[in-house]
């Protein structure tokens, strides 16, 4: 009864930035951002083990992120329109059905190259292994040398991201084929990395959801309707697959639907609990220098330049609540949630400036990417970083994706715009000759 009242009350402010019907898609956007975060921020509220002051902590977050949000999507009225221009006149003249083709499996053969070199491990595809948790943590702190090969191949597959879920925009309007093709990638990942997920799960098939929710507006009852339906088979199946991927003898018929969906809740959203009140009662901040210094050598791949020094938020935040150091036994990274996160970067006082700053780059993508049809699939993958990356583990698991990997698509808006500010210049030049 209690989560009903806070999502009542949390709504209000965010169907107050869903009123403008000329950003349909990014309206879209923020439903899906907006749902996650009561769902994680606040299921908890109401439990016993939650302070009174979380409780404000997460209106006023929200509040900060609406009205800054608001703002910047106005200020960013003229970057959306140039760049709606810039991109459909790029797109249309460089973006074929050919080049589309190519870009699809020059990004699936990238995926490839992990199961080639430096090992071959094609043979996998035909025989995969079973998800190993353990293994990945265990290796997850190991100093590996690095391969120039293998590292340019993962970085062009991190530039070649944007291109990849464009390119899927023109294949089908059904959706089938998006669907087979992002499987696809996700199995040769997996195979590749022998784990996955269930947040990557989610995150790699968001898209699909999201074009159907923005291509098919007279449909969207019937999806929620079909969405809520289905949920709590999704979550036995999640629920299964956490206990698989820790014992393969676990069997599916062990499970309830019920006792199911209620572990979940309780995994998705305890680390309000369990991690995020912790923290905040810890009184621990980030040095806000290092945090700044982390934040502007992003863009520059580290393979160039080694790593840089700056704070490695989750790395600090899960030394402070698990009392041990990175890399010694039984470390892992455990995830703060966005509220305290905020705090342990800007303190008890101003920690609305983590709302407020997320509200200027959402308004910021979102004029950028969504008022192009073909972004769809683009701005769903984005989403669904945010909904469930950034929700969790904060900022340190989106701010990295959306800078870098779209870093070729902010190069193109800059060329055009210094193209455009080169001709003008050149025109005013040519009369002032005259």
């Amino acid at each position: 009864m209690i989560f009903l009242v806070v999502v009542l009350l949390s709504c209000i402010p965010f169907l107050f930035l869903m009123k403008n019907r000329r950003g349909e898609m990014a309206n879209s956007a923020i439903l899906f951002f907006a749902a996650a975060y009561v769902f994680y921020a606040g299921y908890c509220i109401g439990d016993d083990a939650i302070p009174a002051y979380y409780v404000w902590m997460y209106f006023a977050f929200i509040i900060a992120f609406c009205v800054s949000y608001n703002f910047a999507f106005k200020v960013f009225k003229g970057l959306g329109a140039s760049a709606e221009v810039y991109y459909n006149d790029f797109f249309s003249k460089f973006f074929r059905r050919r080049i589309r083709v190519g870009v699809i499996f020059c990004y699936i053969s990238l995926s490839l190259i992990p199961l080639i070199y430096p090992e071959f491990k094609l043979g996998l595809l035909l025989n995969p292994p079973e998800p190993d948790l353990a293994g990945v943590f265990g290796v997850r702190f190991e100093v590996v040398e690095t391969n120039a090969f293998v590292s340019l191949a993962s970085l062009m597959k991190q530039l070649l991201t944007p291109f990849f879920y464009i390119s899927l925009f023109g294949e089908s309007r059904k959706g089938a084929k998006q669907l087979l093709l992002l499987a696809l990638v996700f199995y040769l990942e997996y195979v590749a990395s022998g784990y996955k997920s269930r947040g990557q799960l989610i995150v790699s098939f968001f898209p699909v959801l999201f074009y159907f929710w923005c291509t098919f507006p007279k449909k969207r009852l019937v999806i929620a309707l079909c969405g809520v339906a289905l949920l709590p088979f999704v979550m036995l199946l999640f629920s299964f697959y956490e206990i698989y991927r820790l014992d393969s003898s676990a069997s599916v018929s062990e499970f309830g639907v019920w006792s199911s969906v209620d572990h979940i809740l309780r995994t998705e959203t305890g680390f309000v609990e369990f991690v995020g009140v912790p923290l905040i009662q810890s009184k621990a901040y980030v040095d806000l220098w290092l945090y700044m210094q982390w934040i502007v050598t992003l863009p520059i791949p580290k393979f160039i330049i080694g790593e840089v020094a700056g704070a490695r938020i989750n790395t600090e935040i899960s030394e402070i609540i698990l009392g041990a150091a990175r890399g010694s036994q039984g470390f892992y990274i455990v995830l703060p949630g966005l509220i305290a996160e905020a705090n342990y970067i800007y303190g008890p006082f101003f920690f609305w400036v983590h709302a407020a700053t997320l509200g200027v780059l959402f308004a910021f993508l979102f004029r950028m990417f969504g008022t192009n049809p073909r972004f769809t699939f683009l701005v769903g993958y984005i989403v669904g970083l945010a909904a469930y990356n950034l929700n969790r583990g904060g900022i340190a698991s989106f701010l990295p994706l959306v800078v870098n990997q779209l870093f070729l698509m902010y190069f193109i808006y800059l060329a055009y715009k210094l193209r455009l500010i080169a001709l003008t210049r050149g025109n005013i030049a040519l009369r002032g000759n005259a």
